[in-house]
Formats: structure tokens, C-alpha cells, sequence
């Protein structure tokens, strides 16, 4: 055998051997909140057990995922959530960890009640309803005065690693999916900057699946489907990918007013999406309130 093909034969059990340790801190995960969900559904107390403090696990993945990297060494939040350094202690990169879970508060659907529960709860602890909205509205919240001081300086904010969970109540398993955003994205930066100038608050509301996250050029990491009995199912398993997700189709009919991309009939847009490169001059940010005051939020 050929040094080179030692060498490959040396990189691929590496990476094979990371892959099944980072799995096996996945599943560890997952086992942990398949009890949490039981014990959200058995409490009937109006308080939430599954798919808290999740940044913690965000910045535990980020390790495994970049055996290089280093924590953070904070609890407060005055440091880079991931960074590698080199040989003489100066920056190489850092990076920014996001964790959301899509399984938040549902709603009753009484309307003379409409109280929150946790996402698992059987019941509303107020009427005894068993009927729910699940808005599924949460959000990365990106620091915007962060990014414009820390993504072109000394620090190297280069990367957004972003992890988003939802439960899947057909099949009773867990969707963990990864993604990666460059800070040197030209659209990302216009959406963030936008905020700083023109918004109220500083964070930047990143809603998954959203406009402004495909149009950010987020290329996908993983996708994953975790089940109660440890077993793993996989959809895609690419770390190293920075190939920029398709549009899909229906975000691009439903932005008609923010996306002047020229086709004929709906039928021209495939089903799975445009490449990102395709339609992205074609494309401007929305206009929204910024972080604005949204009005009287109830506390019901």
C-alpha cells in the first residue's frame, strides 16, 4: 500500500471514529429528552421539562464537530461560543453557536381560554382541552452589534453554526438538523446590518425555513432522525459541505414582491428549489419591524 492511500485509509477511520463518538453524544441527548417528554405528558403542572437549556448541547456538538475547537470556558457570555487558535495562541477562527428547538409553548384551542401549555402536556391544566396550536415560531437570536464588531477584526467571527430540533408525533423520533452560515455572506450581513440601523432591539429574530435564513446561503451538515431506541436515521451527514441550500419553490412564489427572478408559469421553478446562486441577484430583503414594539403581549 502506497503511502498515499495510507494516508486516506488514516483520515477515513479518523473520521469515522469522530462520527460514532459525536453520534453516541447525539443519542445521549435524545435519550434524555424522550424522559423529559414522558415526564412533561405525566406532570400536567403547566410546566416545561423537554428541550431546555439547549445551548449548552449546541456548543458540546460544535466540539465534536471541530475536534480542533475549544469551549468557550464562560457561563455569562462574554466569549466566542467556539474558536481554534494556532500554533502561536493567536485567532484562526471563531464561531457562533445557536441551538432552537421547534417544539415550544402550544396553545388551547378554546377560545374562551387559549392557555399556553408545554408542547407535551396532554391537556389544558385551565378547561381540560385537548385541542392545541403549535405555533412553531422560534427563532435564533443573532446579536447584531456582536457580529458587525467581532466578523471583520482580529476575532474571525467567520461562522453561525446553527442546530434546530423538532419532534415528530407520527413516528415519535427526534429531527436534528445542522447548518452553517458564513458572516462574510453579502446577504446575511445586509439583513444584519438592517437591524443595527433601522431596528429597535439588537437580535436579529433568524426564523428556520424562513426568507431571510435561505436567502443567508445556510449549507446543510446533517439531518438526522433520532428514535427512543437509540437507532439513527440518516438524511444527509456532510460537515465539511458549504454549498448553499435551493430556495425552495414555494418561499419564492410566496415573496413574489422581494424576488423579481423571471419564469414564465409556477411550473417553471422545480419542486426541490433554484440554486442559490441562480437566484440570489434576483432577490432583496424584507421589509419588517426590526425588533419593533410588537404591542400588548398577553401573559395569558
Amino acid at each position: 500500500m502506497s503511502y498515499k492511500n495510507l494516508d486516506n485509509l488514516t483520515k477515513f477511520i479518523q473520521t469515522q471514529w469522530r462520527k460514532k463518538k459525536f453520534q453516541k453524544e447525539i443519542i445521549e441527548w435524545a435519550k434524555n429528552e424522550f424522559r423529559l417528554i414522558h415526564k412533561e405528558r405525566t406532570y400536567n403542572k403547566n410546566i416545561s421539562f423537554a428541550f431546555d437549556g439547549l445551548g449548552t448541547y449546541g456548543e458540546l456538538f460544535a466540539l465534536l464537530q471541530y475536534p480542533k475547537s475549544k469551549g468557550s470556558g464562560s457561563k455569562g457570555g462574554c466569549a466566542f461560543d467556539n474558536k481554534e487558535t494556532n500554533n502561536d495562541g493567536s485567532i484562526k477562527i471563531t464561531r457562533e453557536i445557536k441551538f432552537v428547538s421547534l417544539d415550544g409553548s402550544k396553545i388551547c384551542k378554546n377560545k374562551l381560554c387559549e392557555t399556553k401549555s408545554p408542547c407535551f402536556q396532554t391537556k389544558c391544566i385551565e378547561c381540560d382541552g385537548t385541542m392545541f396550536r403549535h405555533p412553531k415560531d422560534s427563532r435564533w437570536g443573532i446579536s447584531a452589534k456582536e457580529h458587525i464588531k467581532y466578523h471583520t477584526t482580529k476575532y474571525k467571527l467567520n461562522e453561525y453554526i446553527l442546530y434546530k430540533s423538532e419532534y415528530n408525533f407520527i413516528d415519535n423520533s427526534i429531527n436534528l438538523q445542522c447548518f452553517k452560515i458564513m458572516s462574510s455572506n453579502d446577504y446575511f450581513n445586509n439583513y444584519i446590518n438592517n437591524q443595527y440601523n433601522n431596528g429597535k432591539g439588537n437580535t436579529c429574530n433568524l426564523m428556520p425555513n424562513s426568507w431571510d435564513f435561505y436567502l443567508s446561503a445556510p449549507s446543510e451538515l446533517f439531518n438526522i432522525d433520532i428514535y427512543k431506541d437509540g437507532s439513527i436515521r440518516e438524511t444527509n451527514w456532510y460537515l465539511n459541505n458549504n454549498t448553499p441550500m435551493k430556495v425552495p419553490k414555494k418561499l419564492i412564489l410566496k415573496n413574489k414582491k422581494y424576488c423579481n427572478y423571471e419564469y414564465k408559469e409556477e411550473n417553471d421553478i422545480p419542486d426541490e428549489g433554484i440554486e442559490y446562486d441562480s437566484i440570489i441577484s434576483f432577490c432583496s430583503i424584507k421589509k419588517k419591524s426590526h425588533g419593533k414594539s410588537r404591542g400588548n403581549v398577553s401573559r395569558k
